[in-house]
């Protein structure tokens, strides 16, 4: 299967550093089914995170945000690149598994040291 790449608006938002912030957010958006093709956050620094929303209906984001009380950004073009990994031969190799794996709780335990939002998100 091809890679697709797929022209997208996006919206970001600065909410405080705290535990549960982000899922605050993404309750409200749900309740009024909006649906995300990507959502992401990340600490910007003086006690602040910055959340990324990528909604698959713009129109329909803006009015849940408005009703939620959300003020997210201006609207921001990006790219959404998705496909399938081919298995076979490009399946890593159980001893690259273990090293990713490896590699991601580290960078897992490393997040969450930054701040309790990141803890929030990575569950």
């Amino acid at each position: 299967m091809a890679d697709t790449v797929k022209k997208v608006d996006y919206f970001s938002m600065k909410v405080p550093n705290r535990r549960g912030e982000a899922a605050k957010a993404l309750e409200a958006l749900a309740t009024s089914n909006v649906n995300l093709l990507a959502f992401t956050g990340f600490p910007v620094g003086g006690g602040r995170s910055q959340i990324d929303f990528v909604p698959a209906n713009t129109a329909g984001f803006r009015r849940a945000a408005k009703k939620a009380g959300l003020k997210p950004s201006t609207r921001k073009t990006g790219f959404v690149v998705s496909g399938q990994r081919p298995a076979g031969r490009n399946r890593p190799s159980p001893k690259e598994d273990r090293c990713h794996r490896r590699e991601y709780y580290r960078h897992r335990r490393r997040l969450c040291r930054q701040g309790p939002l990141w803890c929030d998100l990575l569950g």
